[in-house]
């Protein structure tokens, strides 16, 4: 989620490291969240507690069958998660 990424580090780190952030993202694959991946983001959010965007952030991947490299430590007892 570019808007989650770049909301986190403008507010912590300032609009030019944001920027950066944003730059680097630039070139990625932005996939849609169709309706199958919303209904198992909202399951996810009851089941764990985790708020709406970390939640569409798992289970888009998961249905990628992804690793979720990530910072955030509201993810840390899920499965197939590395926390940086």
């Amino acid at each position: 989620m570019v808007l989650e990424v770049y909301r986190k580090i403008k507010k912590d780190k300032g609009e030019e490291k944001a920027l950066e952030a944003y730059a680097h993202l630039d070139g990625t694959s932005v996939v849609p969240l169709d309706v199958r991946t919303a209904v198992a983001a909202a399951d996810i959010g009851l089941k764990t507690g985790l708020g709406m965007v970390d939640s569409m952030i798992y289970a888009v991947a998961r249905y990628y069958k992804a690793e979720l490299i990530t910072g955030d430590h509201h993810f840390q007892a899920l499965e197939r998660v590395t926390l940086i």
